[in-house]
């Protein structure tokens, strides 16, 4: 189970604005940080380029739309040897 997901971007990038409205609009909980808010932190978390999407310790820098949605569906990605299910 996914225990916590950040998102790093800013306002004036259009693939972090992507991404957060894919969270959003899915309900699933997320941290979001402003690199221009909170640049110690991004800075402090190794942040180089947004968007940059932190799952629990997974990194992902400027994640394609299909990364996103297979790392953010939960209990589902740690089952790859399932078939079919119920």
């Amino acid at each position: 189970m996914i225990e916590k997901i950040e998102l790093f971007g800013h306002n004036n990038c259009p693939n972090c604005k992507v991404i957060k409205d894919y969270l959003n609009q899915e309900h699933i909980k997320f941290d979001y940080v402003d690199i221009f808010n909170d640049a110690n932190y991004a800075v402090d978390c190794g942040i180089r380029s947004v968007p940059t999407l932190i799952i629990d310790e997974q990194v992902f820098v400027n994640p394609s739309m299909e990364i996103v949605k297979n790392n953010t569906r939960g209990d589902l990605k740690w089952w790859p040897d399932w078939k079919v299910f119920y």
